[in-house]
């Protein structure tokens, strides 16, 4: 049986500095693999953190989107071909 190439590597990531060595080793497998890199990165309002502490989500989301921006960069001039999803999941009140 043959095994198909891995097309696409896909990367969860908090975005803190805890999860660069994650970050790094899913750009260097993406580009020796010459698969795409898919990062997703979920904001749950619940839970608002990253470089500061924001008790809003316009907040926290910027401060994400920059960190996500620079994950995307870094990867992009390592030669991976690289996509990112940015999800904010609020918590609804129940009836």
């Amino acid at each position: 049986m043959t095994m198909r190439p891995i097309r696409t590597i896909l990367l969860a990531t908090d975005l803190t500095a805890a999860s660069r060595e994650a970050t790094d080793r899913a750009i260097d497998l993406a580009g020796r693999l010459e698969a795409r890199l898919l990062i997703v990165n979920v904001l749950e309002k619940r839970r608002l953190s990253g470089g500061g502490s924001h008790e809003r989500v316009d907040q926290a989301r910027s401060e994400r989107e920059s960190l996500l921006v620079k994950v995307v960069r870094d990867a992009r001039d390592a030669g991976v071909t690289t996509e990112s999803v940015s999800y904010t999941h609020l918590t609804l009140p129940t009836s």
